[in-house]
């Protein structure tokens, strides 16, 4: 790949990212104000998160230590990462129908799992831009 390449997709699959996982928590916040239980849609955004949100935070805390990010930036990405990691168990055991989680705690986890995933991404850029 080459660089501008390499720079069009690390601007781009971010934006995309975030708008999926909105998409998805809104599915689950919509469900809830149903008086639904998301099951179907805390699938989805467990399934998204496992399977493009965490991967890409392990690549970048490989990438990150390769750029030399200072240690305060680099220990919030990574405290950042732990988060994700953490949200997404938990929302993970609900959609599994484990646990004794309130809808109400559900929609703010979800919302949680969003607004730290934004942050995380505006730090991210500011990061690796003074790499």
């Amino acid at each position: 790949m080459h660089t501008t390449e390499q720079d069009a997709t690390s601007t781009v699959e971010p934006a995309f990212m975030l708008e999926r996982v909105t998409a998805l928590v809104d599915d689950v916040l919509n469900a809830t104000i149903e008086g639904c239980w998301p099951s179907a849609e805390l699938g989805a955004l467990v399934g998204y998160l496992r399977a493009d949100v965490l991967p890409r935070a392990q690549h970048e805390e490989r990438e990150v230590l390769s750029h030399r990010v200072n240690g305060a930036d680099r220990a919030q990405l990574l405290r950042d990462h732990r988060r994700l990691r953490e949200a997404t168990a938990v929302l993970a055991r609900a959609a599994a129908g484990e646990g004794t989680q309130s809808p109400a705690h559900i929609a703010a986890t979800a919302r949680g799992v969003l607004d730290q995933l934004d942050r995380h991404l505006a730090s991210e850029r500011e990061a690796l831009a003074m790499a």
